[in-house]
């Protein structure tokens, strides 16, 4: 297929447990994708954003990079690397901007973002020649943070400061069961238009929100202790350990098990 010819992925990975600083000197186009934990960016050695979640920048040549966190904490990060003609005529079309932003840009939704990018890294690992779906996928990437750029519609304050101290105590607890309806009793608005809110504010409605978190949590129990696979469902808020390995798969591509044997 001509149509997608012109690019090449010479890099790209994803290292859901990196530590530390990282000095980039790129030598191609990139989009590095901080997916959790808290992230440092400094561009030519100017402080350019601290910021905690899912937050995605882009590196490009000429220029030096230097991202992470503190050598003690984790964080989960995805990056791609491109170059071609076929990434000139989106940087001259407009639709990637290599200089914009230049501070880490929150991601509304980072499940679908996480497995877009994901995906391309899955194909471009398991080809010789780089496939079309991968361009394909690719062009999305960069239309999702074009539309991350767009401002959104404030929340209410009363809204916004309940759904901000919700989210923090499922990410503090998430193996804690949460009653929505209780949230939204207290905002004085129907469950449906609270979940709205919740979604707005935080890219996932809360029931995603909260197994997103839950698999965070099952994740460092599996890098940092020795409990089974079971034990580790309960402790983090699955009663099914089915759909605990159906979920944690989903989201990481492997087994627990693997996971644990992977990146211990």
């Amino acid at each position: 297929m001509d149509y997608f010819s012109g690019q090449l992925f010479p890099v790209c990975g994803e290292v859901p447990h990196c530590r530390g600083m990282w000095m980039n000197h790129p030598k191609y186009y990139g989009i590095q994708y901080n997916h959790s934990g808290k992230l440092r960016l400094e561009i030519d050695g100017e402080l350019r954003g601290e910021v905690e979640g899912s937050h995605v920048f882009i590196t490009r040549p000429g220029r030096v990079y230097n991202y992470g966190c503190a050598e003690n904490e984790r964080r989960h990060h995805c990056f791609i690397c491109t170059i071609g003609e076929r990434v000139e005529s989106y940087i001259a079309g407009g639709l990637f901007e290599p200089d914009h932003p230049q501070q880490p840009l929150p991601v509304g939704e980072p499940e679908r973002f996480f497995r877009t990018i994901s995906e391309i890294v899955s194909l471009v690992h398991s080809r010789a020649v780089v496939p079309p779906r991968a361009v394909l996928l690719f062009e999305d990437l960069l239309l999702q943070i074009a539309e991350n750029r767009t401002p959104r519609t404030p929340l209410p304050p009363y809204c916004g400061e309940s759904i901000a101290k919700l989210a923090e105590r499922i990410r503090r607890a998430p193996q804690e069961d949460f009653d929505i309806g209780v949230e939204a009793a207290r905002c004085h608005i129907t469950v449906a238009h609270f979940r709205r809110l919740f979604k707005q504010q935080l890219g996932l409605p809360p029931h995603r929100f909260l197994i997103h978190c839950r698999l965070e949590r099952a994740a460092a129990m599996l890098l940092h202790g020795n409990p089974g696979v079971a034990e580790v469902a309960l402790r983090s808020g699955f009663t099914d350990q089915n759909y605990f390995a159906r979920m944690f798969k989903q989201q990481y591509r492997i087994t627990p098990l693997e996971y644990r044997r992977t990146f211990r």
